[in-house]
């Protein structure tokens, strides 16, 4: 249960403490004392967001302090707003993310706010209220989540195949026959692009070959020859010549062979007119590849198979779209039964329920009410919850059964939601219920049995009820009376004595022995009202 509540420089607050104890802690005070603002300090303690706004004095930190037991363990809960709005959270001395403490602390309380009652009243959460109450629909909530993912997860991949189809194949087959018609070979066309490199500078290669050939035939071998002539006369003269005319006939048979080399470079450069056309168009319809499609020579190698691998793809759409689409309607079919199988499910589940609430809410004052559930189907795509939107239906004094915004007031919503935390009591983990004015709207004898209701509430689990009615006052274990003075928020636990003062006040707006006697009345009528 919640042991200690502690506060410092919040809002209207200074400094005050708060020591719970079990049963029913009532909490009372004026109109703008501050019982909301110790309701908010709470919520921060479990998480609620911070702000740098909450600090009292704008130079000074804010801390939350909050000691909370349970049958296992004791929980010490800090957390600080600074002035600079940064926030620190402290679980039993270690910092921790909100998170941890909502995890820790979270299940164990139950805290239903002044605006709640409007939560209610939207069919989602009547939905998961509901779903809330049998363990058996989490089984079938998990089934039906399991084949919506699998749906999405298909319509999706045909998504992707009918954009794949609508894509422009045609323009990709275009491509692929005129890459293939390029008969790309990557070797032998690099030695085309470089033969046509080197006959870019055709002329100037043709005249010096020219040149340097007529040369050594017109000059340089005649001039060797009438050398090689008057040499081989002076061997007559003298022998050693001979060797000298060897070196100069070894020379004359090299500048030979290397003038044949040059008639032959320069006849290979002969090319006929269709050679130099075919290898031009060669060259040019690669260059043109290139540039359109942004590749090299291996790449377009690589691109062809690519286009043959997603237009094969294509060939093959009809058959897998048709495959997605059976796929799709087996999963519809399966959602349809998974979602009737729930709906179904959901109407035992509310007719246990329904007995709980009616009976809660007979001893409360509303014995004419009559409840239904609705479940209407869906259209669109499939949803997590099921195909059927599940909304409660009342009706007060045998009038038509209409949704229950339409049918509670404010007094009558108040009951119905105690009724509900009563029915669930039993089945959750919460050790602790709070309440702000869940009374709202009623008065006289309705409101002494909620009243009565929320003290039976209390002696399963720990409450604390904010409020401003006697008639819930007179229940009290422990309570609570919020002021304010100067602008600050004060705090008092009220002996006996006082709290008897207290009620008769709330009863009467003025202390006299007539109000005293009627705020003890009360107490012993509530106390009565308690015995079997």
């Amino acid at each position: 249960m919640l042991l200690e509540l502690n506060l410092r420089n919040f809002i209207l607050i200074e400094d005050i403490r708060l020591a719970f104890g079990e049963g029913l802690n009532i909490v009372t005070g004026e109109t703008g004392a501050g019982k909301s603002i110790i309701l908010e300090g709470l919520r921060i303690c479990l998480g609620n967001r911070t702000s740098k706004d909450y600090l009292r004095n704008p130079d000074q930190k804010a801390t939350f302090e909050m000691i909370y037991s349970t049958p296992e363990e004791l929980f010490a809960i800090t957390r600080e707003i600074f002035p600079s709005g940064r926030a620190i959270s402290r679980l039993n001395g270690d910092i921790v993310n909100v998170d941890t403490i909502e995890r820790t602390i979270g299940p164990y309380l139950d805290i239903y706010g002044q605006r709640d009652h409007f939560y209610l009243l939207d069919p989602n959460h009547q939905q998961s209220v509901i779903d809330s109450f049998d363990p058996m629909t989490v089984t079938l909530q998990a089934e039906i989540a399991q084949t919506v993912t699998a749906y999405r997860e298909t319509e999706a991949a045909m998504k992707e195949l009918i954009s794949l189809a609508s894509s422009d194949v045609e323009t990709e087959k275009t491509i692929l026959q005129e890459l293939h018609g390029l008969a790309i070979d990557v070797e032998a066309d690099r030695e085309k692009e470089a033969l046509f490199a080197r006959l870019t500078h055709m002329a100037d290669i043709v005249s010096g070959l020219s040149e340097a050939s007529d040369t050594l035939d017109a000059s340089v071998l005649d001039s060797l020859e009438r050398v090689i002539r008057t040499i081989a006369l002076l061997e007559d003269y003298d022998p050693t010549y001979h060797e000298l005319s060897s070196r100069l006939e070894s020379v004359r048979l090299e500048l030979e062979d290397i003038g044949m080399t040059l008639r032959e470079r320069r006849r290979s450069l002969d090319l006929d007119e269709s050679e130099l056309k075919a290898l031009n168009d060669r060259i040019s319809a690669l260059h043109s590849a290139r540039r359109t499609y942004q590749r090299d020579l291996t790449e377009l190698v690589a691109y062809q198979e690519e286009l043959r691998e997603r237009i094969a793809a294509f060939d093959s759409l009809a058959e897998k779209r048709q495959a997605l689409e059976d796929r799709s309607a087996q999963l519809l079919s399966l959602y349809d039964d998974q979602s009737h199988r729930l709906r179904d499910h959901r109407a035992r589940v509310f007719k246990q329920l329904k007995g709980g609430l009616i009976e809660s809410l007979s001893r409360m004052e509303l014995p004419d009410v009559a409840l239904s559930l609705e479940q209407t189907p869906r259209p669109g795509e499939p949803r997590l919850s099921g195909r059927y939107q599940a909304e409660i239906l009342a009706s007060m004094n045998g009038r038509d059964l209409r949704p229950m915004k339409d049918v509670l007031s404010g007094g009558e919503m108040s009951r119905f939601i105690l009724a509900l935390k009563q029915v669930f009591s039993q089945r959750e983990k919460t050790l602790t219920m709070v309440f702000d004015e869940i009374d709202a709207g009623i008065s006289g004898q309705t409101a002494f049995e909620v009243g009565r209701n929320i003290k039976r509430l209390s002696q399963e689990k720990q409450v604390i009820a904010i409020t401003h009615l006697p008639q819930l006052t007179a229940f009290a274990d422990v309570h609570y009376q919020i002021s304010k003075a100067d602008a600050t928020t004060l705090v008092k636990r009220l002996d006996a004595s006082e709290h008897t003062e207290r009620l008769a006040l709330m009863m009467s707006s003025a202390l006299s022995e007539s109000s005293i006697a009627s705020a003890k009345e009360l107490i012993e009528r509530a106390k009565q009202s308690l015995n079997p």
